[in-house]
């Protein structure tokens, strides 16, 4: 019963959202929805309707930052987002896991998570998965659909699956 409330919630609270987003476009009232999503928000940080953050983990965004229809999980761990990131269509930011030697429901319970530190000034393009326990350094690309699951350095071009260092920006 606790689960199908939580569901409905999560459903009627996404659908005032958009509602509240659509008819209010003034720059304030966008502040004040992207702040019920994040623990802090920067200064003109932009942002479409398809954004969502979900889970219990707290989510920190810089200043100047494109989030589009960026999705981030945020369970059991947190996000921080550099000052003058961007990011592509449909990236997600997984910080969760679950736990694969359980099995049927427990699988479902045993989550974990690893905090996401995004330098500033990163680009992430379209479609990337950034998974739990990564950070990514100042000024770097990461390609699109690239899956980032180790450590990035600062200033250089990622991509692939798994994300590998492909060209140094220096």
């Amino acid at each position: 019963m606790k689960k199908l409330f939580l569901y409905w919630k999560r459903h009627v609270y996404k659908f005032f959202w958009a509602w509240v987003y659509v008819l209010f476009p003034a720059p304030q009232i966008r502040r004040w929805l992207l702040l019920s999503k994040a623990q802090s928000v920067g200064v003109d940080v932009q942002y479409q309707l398809g954004f969502d953050v979900f889970g219990n983990g707290k989510v920190y965004i810089g200043d100047r930052v494109n989030l589009f229809d960026l999705f981030i999980n945020a369970v059991e761990a947190d996000v921080r987002i550099g000052d003058d990131s961007f990011f592509g269509h449909r990236v997600m930011l997984l910080t969760g896991t679950h736990d694969y030697k359980k099995l049927g429901f427990e699988r479902q319970t045993a989550i974990s998570g690893n905090s996401i530190q995004i330098g500033a000034g990163v680009w992430v393009g379209s479609g990337a998965i950034v998974l739990g326990g990564v950070q990514i350094g100042d000024h770097s690309v990461i390609a699109a659909g690239a899956v980032v699951a180790h450590d990035i350095p600062s200033g250089v071009i990622a991509g692939g699956i798994p994300a590998k260092v492909i060209k140094n920006l220096n």
